[in-house]
């Protein structure tokens, strides 16, 4: 908030004549145990338009995201606090951050570590996580969640240097912005994908602030594995580090389908839910039964017998794949994503294990979505 009220002061200092003098004032108050920080400027204000620009991708310039401000408010709130806003065009604007912050007694503070003590790590393995984003305030709220789990995390600000560093070493799982400079997401995942280096097989997730058939069938032909919306929480990159780690263990014999004790649903309540909140339009039946038919049609081409083509097969994996993953089918992508790798990598063998063990997962991923469809639940016993 201290750079937009510069940028207003700056804006209005443009126009304002020689008499105009720019001001900042920084408020701090305290009330039993709220803690008030207000930034007060006298710059260009805001339009009557913007006045809602506390809320994710509102900008009042024509570059940037709009998900600074956004993401400061999801974190004050997050500590029970909030941002607000006050603003008249012309004459300046009051931005207020309120928390609640008790306060603490000495009795209440941890008894202090020895210097040399090291921070316990995370419970789980430790992914190597190439991300790729453009704006700053993304990369390091995303980094921050991600080190917090226990990851380790290189960073590139365009897909050219996304590009650059993964043909350096490889990765477990690759983040991508789809709007950079310079190279954009969908044309450097071509990129990594056609290359020969160490990341031509692995797990590309793409990131973006709009999600849309049209845009999801071009990310999955670029070659992504998925796609998350933004702006991002802990539970989205849990869940992507989840299926990533999915596809590195080998699943032994006699374990077609997943067990009880599985990590991933047949569904991801919280993924298809999110999907189901937003159909607003009234098309979700109509999405259903795409998926539904996108799946059939791909299982009837898919063959399991020793004489499977890995090149006729690795397209029809893939496209599925990334319809599954939008869905929140998260057992059946993983194993659509191992198939495909065995496809690309030419290993007939383990591709025809693949499919067989993908078949049945593409059974009960069928029927947990009819479950969607009440009027149309009889199906279930069709096919």
């Amino acid at each position: 908030t201290l750079k937009n009220a510069y940028e207003a002061i700056e804006a209005k200092a443009q126009s304002g004549g020689e008499d105009y003098r720019g001001r900042i004032t920084v408020r701090i108050e305290e009330a039993d145990d709220n803690v008030s920080v207000s930034i007060e400027d006298n710059g260009i204000g805001l339009p009557q338009d913007r006045v809602n620009i506390l809320e994710p991708y509102v900008t009042t310039r024509e570059k940037g995201t709009g998900l600074g401000l956004g993401i400061a408010r999801q974190l004050a709130r997050s500590m029970r606090g909030d941002i607000g806003v006050e603003s008249i065009e012309g004459e300046g604007s009051i931005f207020r951050v309120t928390l609640l912050l008790p306060a603490a007694s000495s009795a209440d503070l941890p008894a202090a570590r020895p210097e040399t003590a090291q921070a316990a790590p995370r419970p789980g393995p430790r992914l190597e996580i190439l991300m790729a984003e453009d704006n700053a305030t993304n990369r390091f709220v995303t980094r921050r969640m991600l080190t917090r789990q226990g990851h380790a995390v290189t960073e590139a600000h365009d897909g050219e240097e996304a590009v650059q560093k993964a043909g350096e070493r490889p990765f477990d799982l690759i983040l991508m912005d789809v709007s950079m400079p310079r190279t954009d997401g969908i044309e450097a995942t071509r990129l990594i994908r056609s290359g020969d280096g160490p990341n031509r097989a692995t797990r590309i997730v793409a990131l973006t602030a709009h999600v849309g058939d049209d845009l999801v069938a071009s990310l999955k032909r670029a070659g992504m594995d998925g796609v998350l919306a933004k702006p991002l929480t802990g539970a989205d990159l849990s869940g992507v580090v989840a299926d990533t780690l999915s596809l590195a263990q080998p699943v032994p014999p006699g374990h077609d389908t997943p067990t009880e004790e599985s990590p991933l649903p047949i569904l991801d309540p919280d993924q298809i839910g999110a999907i189901l909140s937003g159909d607003a339009t009234g098309g979700l039946p109509d999405r259903l039964d795409r998926f539904l038919s996108e799946g059939a049609a791909a299982f009837g081409k898919l063959e399991s017998g020793p004489g499977i083509d890995p090149g006729a097969a690795a397209p029809v994996l893939h496209d599925f794949a990334g319809s599954a993953a939008v869905f929140g089918a998260r057992h059946l992508h993983a194993a659509l994503v191992e198939a495909e790798t065995h496809a690309r990598d030419g290993n007939a063998p383990a591709l025809a294990a693949s499919i067989a063990r993908a078949r049945p997962l593409w059974q009960r991923t069928r029927a947990a979505v009819l479950d969607r469809r009440p009027d149309r639940a009889a199906e279930k016993t069709e096919g």
